[in-house]
């Protein structure tokens, strides 16, 4: 009986702690990652804590931004252009903040405070101006679980000089820390070591930027030093401690997030700070180990409580990046294959980001269906680019897409749905590929194909009819980005938007000006909130305009199932008749046929 419950407790701790790692090799790439990472920023992050420079190491995190905005722009998710782009405004900050602080009485922490508003705020107008806040967000929020070989090898190369470097000129370093007057008479010239030592500061966190976000790569560096702090009593077991504190959690963030289908990036400081506030009971209260055990052994059973062992379900035969292909490829297939959208009901695809589960199903699916024409922007790229599927179906290939020429020519509106004839383009691409992946089932794909073609054939009329019942001059409406272009030339509709292609923009004090003096010009009556943004743009246009709103339009997903607009035709009757309400009822009290 003891070696079979041995057996299964060895199984249960394979199946739970290190199956994700011997399976998938996306998880494997992100623990050695993680560990790259965890050996430069322990040893480094030990040293900030104690030479007293958390915040100034909080300052060159957001050092960074405006170098890592433009390489963004200029090259995408390349990892050496960020890397030398973020490295280098990150040291031109060190070492402008060195020599202000040597040429005025300024302390170093007010230097650093005034340098990181400019740093972030250049970001941001980088970004918001020649980029979108999607950029913005896929720049603040990374995500371990999508390294690239490459970026792989750069941190295991940094964390790897990070500590020769270190071990190198351990002496002077502790010394500095310890005794700064004596340091300043043994080393007279000593300007190099802080210069070099914010150097090696700023390649880690150049890395740990690109992996965990902006947001979350302080955390990584900071709080298994200051946790390790607590325990160790000399300089050296501060730093091992550290990398072992930054590896444990980044092990335990990793699984967690892999039994949850939470993302990996903030479950690895939270549970960097669940060991901070371990050690800090023990430290303050004395506890015996053995109570802090128990706690943390509860902790480790997280992903048992959440993850229970039951058989994992059927992996899907489709993977699609949002709920309207995934109901577009049910019409055509219904129940005879498993389909998967990543992005549910009421979810953005614009800023998705995938779980370890996504990209779990990604790589199991026989088809995986995007959109295209830039829609998924770069989370799905940067995984595609590593772990191309066997079959990728891009379901507006055969679409003529519109351009926003108030960004660029070269970036296409992705709303390509809301023409009904590009969705019939769309239904022809997704049937092909399914009769090629399952040639057995061709017949019937053909014939439900045939049978929603008519339906859309019919929406399309109906649609036109309604719109067309509307003088051309009464055609115009508000919403909240710019999602409704291919419906506006389709059947002569025009669209205001405060915001531009993505949902996450932000608009200018001029823009939101200029808005208002048009909606008033053209006597614009109907203002609409969409399902995946927040309504408090749309209400202070309508405050100020004092025009009511007129409902909600679905532009980018589905409703849940028991919505207004839970399939492709749902949501089309329910936009155009949402969008006419309100314009029908202003024609009506004027008296107009």
């Amino acid at each position: 009986m003891e070696l079979l419950s041995l057996l299964a407790y060895a199984t249960l701790l394979y199946t739970y702690m290190l199956e994700p790692f011997f399976v998938h090799a996306f998880m494997l790439k992100a623990l050695l990652g993680c560990a790259a990472l965890a050996l430069g920023c322990g040893a480094v992050g030990g040293f900030l804590v104690l030479r007293r420079m958390s915040l100034i190491a909080d300052a060159l995190s957001h050092g960074l931004f405006p170098g890592v905005a433009l390489a963004f722009l200029c090259f995408g998710f390349q990892v050496l252009p960020l890397s030398i782009a973020g490295a280098f405004t990150g040291v031109a900050l060190a070492l402008m903040a060195h020599w202000i602080t040597q040429k005025t009485m300024l302390p170093k922490d007010s230097t650093f405070a005034a340098l990181v508003l400019f740093s972030m705020a250049s970001g941001l107008f980088i970004l918001s101006a020649f980029g979108s806040y999607t950029d913005v967000m896929h720049i603040l929020v990374g995500n371990i679980l999508v390294l690239s070989k490459s970026h792989l090898f750069w941190l295991m190369g940094v964390g790897s000089f990070t500590l020769i470097a270190l071990a190198l000129f351990y002496r002077p370093l502790v010394l500095q820390a310890f005794d700064p007057q004596f340091f300043r008479m043994t080393y007279p010239r000593s300007g190099w070591l802080d210069q070099g030592f914010l150097v090696i500061v700023t390649l880690n966190m150049v890395c740990a930027f690109q992996a965990l976000g902006s947001l979350m790569a302080l955390g990584l560096l900071l709080l298994p030093a200051i946790t390790a702090r607590l325990w160790a009593k000399q300089i050296w077991t501060l730093c091992a401690l550290s990398t072992i504190f930054a590896f444990l959690a980044s092990l335990a963030g990793l699984l967690i997030s892999y039994h949850t289908g939470f993302p990996a990036g903030p479950l690895i400081i939270l549970v960097s700070v669940a060991f901070y506030a371990l050690s800090l009971l023990l430290y303050v209260t004395g506890l015996k180990l053995r109570y802090v055990g128990c706690v943390a052994l509860l902790l480790a059973a997280l992903p048992f409580v959440f993850h229970a062992p039951v058989s994992a379900p059927k992996p899907p035969h489709i993977v699609v990046s949002f709920t309207i292909l995934k109901d577009l490829v049910y019409q055509i297939c219904g129940h005879q294959l498993r389909i998967k959208s990543l992005a549910g009901p009421n979810q953005d695809p614009h800023t998705f980001e995938p779980s370890p589960q996504d990209i779990l199903e990604l790589t199991q699916a026989r088809l995986v269906i995007i959109n295209g024409l830039n829609l998924e922007n770069h989370w799905m790229e940067r995984f595609l680019k590593e772990r191309p599927p066997s079959s990728l179906v891009i379901a507006s290939q055969g679409c003529s897409p519109l351009f926003f020429d108030d960004i660029s020519q070269k970036i296409p509106d992705p709303h390509a749905w809301h023409n009904i004839n590009n969705v019939r383009s769309y239904v022809t691409v997704i049937v092909e590929a399914l009769c090629k992946t399952w040639p057995h089932m061709a017949p019937i794909f053909r014939f439900r194909a045939r049978l929603f073609d008519q339906k859309l054939k019919e929406l399309n009329r109906w649609v036109r009819t309604r719109i067309h019942a509307l003088p051309p001059e009464k055609r115009c409406a508000l919403t909240t980005h710019d999602a409704f272009g291919y419906f506006a030339k389709a059947y002569g509709f025009s669209f205001l938007s405060p915001l531009g292609i993505s949902t996450d923009d932000e608009p200018s004090a001029q823009k939101i000006a200029l808005l208002i003096e048009e909606i008033k010009r053209r006597h614009i009556r109907g203002i609409f909130f969409e399902n995946m943004v927040s309504p408090k743009i749309m209400n202070a246009l309508s405050q100020e305009t004092g025009i009511t709103i007129g409902g909600t339009l679905y532009s980018d997903a589905l409703s849940p199932p028991d919505g207004p607009a839970a399939d492709y035709i749902a949501l089309m009757k329910h936009n155009v008749t949402t969008l006419l309400a309100p314009l029908e009822k202003t024609q009506a009290q004027q008296g107009l046929p």
